[in-house]
């Protein structure tokens, strides 16, 4: 064995733990490709390593992206409430029971069923909830229309 030195394009493809066998191959014109060298260059790169470096940016801000817009759509999942045993539904009204407890009012037509946040209900474990769902009901996933939810948040205020 013989101690010479490698040729370091020897070592393009070992990138980290595993090494790099795949390739990314993109056509541009020279005046393009020049641009990208010499901004690579500045910051200290090879032109691979820099557009590697930039694509990983976009694909970490579209993953982040994705999952603001997962955590909005948990945020803003709604609920119908079926009461099993009257065989009707909860309405967005409430009334006044005997010792000033606001108590749930219930219809028989789906159509007219409110629907309510997973933050409001107690039973789906959310803290600050504001109501509790009683033994013989369900919450039903619902996706409300955003005229619905318009009229909703102006009921609400």
């Amino acid at each position: 064995m013989t101690d010479k030195a490698r040729d370091p394009r020897a070592l393009n493809s070992v990138k980290g733990a595993a090494p790099a066998t795949a390739q990314i191959q993109m056509r541009v014109i020279p005046e393009v490709k020049n641009r990208y060298v010499a901004q690579a260059q500045r910051e200290g790169m090879k032109l691979s390593e820099w557009i590697q470096h930039h694509l990983n940016d976009v694909c970490q801000s579209a993953d982040e992206h994705a999952q603001l817009s997962e955590n909005i759509a948990v945020k803003n999942t709604f609920f119908r409430v079926y009461n099993h045993r009257d065989k009707t539904w909860r309405t967005q009204e409430r009334s006044t029971g005997r010792f000033g407890i606001m108590d749930p009012l219930y219809t028989t037509e789906e159509s007219q069923a409110g629907f309510f946040g997973a933050d409001e209900i107690k039973h789906l474990e959310k803290l600050g909830a504001q109501m509790a769902i009683q033994i013989y009901e369900e919450a039903i996933p619902y996706t409300p229309t955003r005229e619905e939810i318009r009229f909703r948040n102006e009921w609400n205020s």
